[in-house]
């Protein structure tokens, strides 16, 4: 047994020395195959296998326009349907082999850095889950495939993918209806996102367009998407003269709050108030059942990986609408008389 303490990293040229060929025979046996001998490639193959040679990546990509790597910028990282649609993201990547970098953008210098590191990398694709309105994108290279989820951006070459937020709510306010509710409040998002505002201002079109309902400011609360502030949540729509029967959250983080808080406070759901989210997380989330709107983050995954990856789509400039539907649980009954 040789005592020789192998190498940390052996490069092209030392795969090239043992296989008694050159550097760009071997590049062309790992790149372009097609163009090599099957001899060649099995002697070079041999040498690759045996010490576990595994090309530079890095070094590929600065003779390539793009690599293999998508990144995907979340603006909330607390959000537990984010982290559902990150997972199938991870598997679409994994199959397609891919690599696939989450990063955090809390605030406009983070999010510029990492665009600033994407460009170097030579990214394939960003893909930007949720947050405020910003102008950063607007000098992204065209080579760089911009898709984004409940965000809009200023590059003229941005795809997007969203649920049917309209849709959704709709489907929400014709089930608390048919329960007999009138008094139905929207627990909004205090960060304005575009997907939560785009909620809200359904809510605020249909509840008296199509439902003939009165609207009223007081029902409109604006609040942190968290579940500890669902205490707070509660406590202020029960204080009102008169309380909402039932109240639509923003997403299930915070509906999950908020039927926390009317427990804490011993109030009977859905018999005292009906609560209902906006995501569809896992069934076994809350106890109990959570009624919810259910976004399909399988399909909404799969738009925005192909609106990178695929040749067609990716070659144009897309804007899809997913449908959602209405899962009914255990927060929603007839409204108290």
């Amino acid at each position: 047994m040789s005592n020789e303490k192998p190498k940390e990293y052996l490069g092209i040229r030392e795969i090239a020395k043992l296989a008694h060929v050159s550097p760009s025979t071997v590049s062309r046996v790992i790149n372009s195959p097609e163009r090599t001998s099957e001899e060649v490639r099995n002697q070079v193959n041999a040498v690759i296998k045996k010490y576990h040679y595994i090309p530079n990546q890095l070094a590929k990509n600065l003779f390539s326009k793009s690599s293999n790597a998508i990144a995907v910028f979340i603006h909330d990282m607390t959000n537990a349907y984010f982290m559902l649609l990150l997972k199938e993201l991870s598997r679409l990547a994994f199959e397609q082999k891919y690599t696939l970098l989450t990063c955090n953008i809390n605030n406009s210098q983070v999010e510029q850095e990492y665009l600033d590191y994407c460009q170097s990398i030579r990214t394939k694709g960003i893909i930007v889950v949720d947050g405020p309105f910003t102008d950063l994108y607007k000098h992204t290279p065209p080579s760089i495939k911009l898709v984004s989820f409940d965000r809009v951006m200023d590059s003229w070459n941005h795809s997007s993918v969203t649920a049917n937020q309209l849709q959704g709510i709709d489907l929400v306010l014709e089930h608390l209806v048919g329960l007999g509710h009138r008094k139905i409040a929207y627990a909004a998002d205090k960060w304005k996102s575009y997907g939560a505002n785009t909620r809200k201002h359904a809510y605020q079109q249909l509840i008296g367009w199509k439902y003939n309902l009165p609207y009223r400011e007081d029902y409109v609360g604006y609040f942190e998407c968290a579940i500890p502030c669902g205490l707070d949540i509660v406590n202020y729509y029960m204080s009102l003269p008169d309380p909402p029967t039932a109240i639509l959250c923003t997403n299930d983080t915070m509906a999950i709050g908020v039927l926390m808080g009317a427990q804490h406070l011993g109030l009977k759901v859905p018999e005292d108030l009906s609560i209902v989210g906006f995501d569809g997380l896992n069934e076994n989330f809350s106890f109990p059942k959570l009624t919810t709107v259910k976004q399909d983050y399988h399909q909404i995954a799969r738009h925005l990986f192909d609106n990178i990856v695929d040749p067609v789509k990716a070659a144009q400039v897309h804007h899809d609408v997913v449908d959602v539907s209405l899962s009914i649980g255990q927060t929603t009954g007839p409204a108290k008389r």
